[in-house]
């Protein structure tokens, strides 16, 4: 793995937090964090954060109308969320 960023806001508890590496031999981002979300989500539909660090671990993987899908269900959950609200308004969509 050639370098590590960090989601805002990641989530303790979760496998590392919530980090995407880019793939040295492959050149593409590898986010397994989704897996964890997923999980949370699982477990709690309701969780808007989960939604929301989803949605950009699906972006970070070039997987825009996943992340989309995930910012609007953060969003229904979280109206208030700023973060949220930004990623859509970059994306060039609304809510």
């Amino acid at each position: 793995m050639m370098g590590r960023i960090r989601t805002p806001g990641s989530r303790p508890g979760l496998s590392g937090g919530s980090s995407c590496g880019l793939e040295s031999k492959t050149n593409e981002w590898n986010c397994g964090e989704r897996a964890d979300y997923t999980k949370v989500i699982e477990l709690n539909a309701k969780d808007a954060a989960a939604y929301r660090y989803r949605g950009v671990a699906h972006e970070m993987t070039g997987q825009r109308e996943k992340a989309i899908e995930d910012y609007r269900k953060s969003l229904a959950l979280a109206p208030e969320s700023k973060f949220t609200q930004a990623q859509l308004k970059r994306l060039g969509v609304g809510p």
